[in-house]
């Protein structure tokens, strides 16, 4: 159960604690006391949606603090077990949001995301409110309130995840085949290409070795070049060392005059020969392999012949493109083997979904009867003693499973068409979709509730409802929201002792304008608003005894108190305890 809700700065509510009861709690008020905010500010504590517009001009933030007293085998407590947040007897949640919107949010101090808030919420506090009864109005939503009371009702979610499933395997293909198709007509050329780039196998090491290969022959060349115009040069004149010999032996016999000048030239003639021996030498060590240069020659030449072919500028770009060819082939190729694959697994996926939606087909079947006695017997304890509920089985909407495979082998195609027909059926609610039907009276053909229903007459089938789903639901607290709109007189005084019964069992607070729901509370709290200075505060608290009786009487009359309502809400109340034999009603 709820032991506390603190709420502050939503809305009109500046700073407000309510301290609440086992059983049967109803909070009563004028309309715009402030009811709704209580509602929204549990939505809020349980991580539901909200905005900054919900914090109270001049505050700072929209502060909620719930407390609660759950077993250690509530799933709630068993949930935050799990997470290392144990529960001793007690959990209190906390949410806040600031004008600028960050929200925070705690779980006995802890702090959590929003999204592990709401997962705890959503097994403390079931909110019902008014907009449910439209929902029995929208067939979409019938399907969720039938599975909700079958013995299994994870089959249900079994079989929508198994279709989402299958849904998403046949998108998988569909986007490999889309892809496969784009890419089919270039595969030849691409093939080309690649093959042409594998044989000539470039690279970047053997780029630069070409250059250099190529660059260092060229040097070597110009240099045996230089060389052989040098010797060249000196084998044009006749025996040039033996003549200069010739001349220092003349110039030596002239006298001391040019004795020196007669060595030096010896000396001369000594450093030509050996000079003319080295040239010669290194001469015939430079020599040029011709077809290594030619097959150099002939690389580079291809490498540049590649550039123009691939259009790209340089060896990088070049090796680049090759990988890029390759990785697309290679993609092409893997398609055929993803789309292979995802068919096996849709295979299997296809055959857990036949069997499970079976299941849940005879497990509907089965339970329906006993679901329509259920509802059909709190109805007529609802005062619609001739009305009665008809379940009705429609088939789904059949998808279109058609994918175009053309290119791809005829054995995968062929293992696709089989299981295309194994997928007709395939829908996320199973193999039928169920629908209520209402019987306003014997005899007469049952017709959808948006066609014959009245608001009355909806709020009674939700309350309905709710009273079977009850019977095995895991959360603490039931919180209806004028569920008792659109009836009065003896059908809200029914409704009233099925909101008292529901309460023996979980804690209950409801908010209602309804005299003959009131009484059946065991606890009375009153919403109103308060002007201080120029604002509005809106405040809950617990009523007793007189006050109650107050209460209940202006709910009968109106704004003015009357002996005779004041009577009648004393006579209302103890007519509520007696019964219901509740000893511990306030009266």
């Amino acid at each position: 159960m709820i032991v506390e809700l603190s709420v502050e700065g939503v809305a009109l509510i500046e700073s407000m604690q309510v301290r609440f009861c086992p059983g049967f709690n109803v909070i009563t008020g004028e309309t715009g006391a402030g009811k709704s905010i209580l509602i929204r500010s549990l939505h809020f504590l349980m991580g539901g949606k909200a905005s900054p517009e919900m914090v109270r001009k001049g505050a700072k933030a929209a502060k909620v603090i719930g407390v609660f007293e759950i077993a250690k085998t509530h799933p709630a407590s068993i949930a935050l077990a799990a997470l290392g947040n144990a529960v001793e007897g007690g959990v209190t949640l906390r949410r806040e949001m600031t004008l600028s919107g960050r929200n925070q949010a705690w779980i006995n101090d802890q702090p959590v995301s929003v999204g592990r808030l709401r997962e705890i919420g959503i097994l403390l506090v079931d909110i019902f409110g008014q907009h449910e009864n439209q929902k029995l109005l929208h067939e979409s939503h019938h399907p969720a309130y039938l599975d909700a009371l079958l013995e299994k009702p994870v089959l249900a979610k079994k079989v929508s995840a198994l279709a989402q499933e299958i849904d998403q395997g046949v998108s998988t293909i569909r986007l490999a085949a889309e892809t496969y198709l784009r890419e089919l007509d270039q595969a030849d050329f691409l093939r080309f290409r690649c093959d042409e780039l594998q044989k000539f196998n470039p690279s970047l090491e053997d780029f630069n070795r070409m250059n250099d290969l190529c660059d260092q022959t060229h040097a070597l060349d110009k240099r045996r070049e230089q060389y052989s115009k040098i010797l060249s040069a000196w084998d044009s004149e006749e025996n040039l060392p033996a003549a200069l010999k010739k001349v220092a032996l003349e110039l030596g016999k002239l006298g001391d005059r040019y004795e020196l000048k007669a060595s030096v030239l010896l000396d001369s003639v000594e450093v030509l020969t050996e000079l003319h021996f080295e040239l010669s030498k290194e001469a015939s060590d430079l020599s040029v392999d011709e077809d290594v240069l030619k097959a150099s020659e002939k690389r580079l030449s291809d490498y540049h012949e590649l550039f123009r072919k691939n259009r790209v500028r340089g060896i990088e770009s070049l090796v680049e493109h090759w990988e890029a060819l390759s990785l697309r082939l290679k993609t092409l190729d893997s398609l055929v083997d993803q789309v292979d694959s995802t068919i096996k697994s849709l295979e299997g996926l296809a055959s857990d979904y036949s069997v499970t939606a079976a299941e849940l087909s005879d497990l509907r079947k089965k339970t329906s009867d006993k679901i329509e006695k259920q509802v059909n017997g709190e109805l007529k304890q609802l005062s619609m003693p001739g009305a009665s509920l008809c379940v009705e089985w429609l088939k789904p909407s059949e998808k279109d499973w058609t994918l175009n495979l053309d290119g791809f082998p005829v054995g995968l195609v062929r293992r696709w068409e089989s299981l295309r027909v194994q997928l007709i059926g395939v829908n996320p609610v199973g193999l039928e979709r169920a629908r209520f039907l209402l019987r306003s009276n014997p005899g007469e053909s049952p017709l959808p509730l948006a066609t014959i229903a009245s608001g009355g007459e909806l709020s009674r089938i939700m309350l309905a409802f709710k009273k079977v789903l009850a019977a095995d639901a895991n959360t603490c607290v039931l919180v209806f929201d004028e569920i008792d709109s659109g009836i009065s007189g003896r059908v809200a005084d029914v409704v009233g002792r099925k909101i008292a019964q529901l309460a023996q069992d979980f804690q209950v607070i409801c908010i209602s304008h309804l005299p003959q729901v009131a009484v059946y509370a065991r606890s009375h709290y009153l919403a109103e608003k308060q002007g201080v200075g120029d604002r509005t505060k809106a405040q809950i608290r617990a009523i007793v005894a007189k006050e109650r009786e107050e209460e209940i009487a202006r709910l009968l009359s109106g704004a003015e108190l009357t002996d005779t309502s004041l009577k009648n809400a004393a006579q209302l109340l103890k007519q509520a305890k007696s019964s219901l034999k509740l000893k511990s009603l306030p009266v």
